[in-house]
């Protein structure tokens, strides 16, 4: 079964690394990254902009996707 899959922090290392391996498998990553700008055409999922360690952030990030279901 296949499955959206938020990671944040997919720009780099580990988060990365699980995002591309994630969505070669045919899942469907949404990463996170603070400056998804930098990685645009560069990352075969789809970034938006999160920066975990500011609230003021978090609420800007998922308004623009409403196919997100949350539970």
């Amino acid at each position: 079964m296949k499955k959206t899959i938020l990671i944040t922090g997919a720009s780099s290392g580990f988060g990365l690394m699980l995002a591309n391996k994630l969505h070669a498998k045919g899942h469907t990553v949404i990463g996170t990254s603070r400056t998804p700008e930098k990685y645009a055409g560069k990352v075969p999922f789809k970034l938006l902009r999160l920066d975990i360690d500011d609230d003021a952030s978090s609420p800007g990030a998922f308004p623009a996707e409403p196919s997100f279901q949350t539970w």
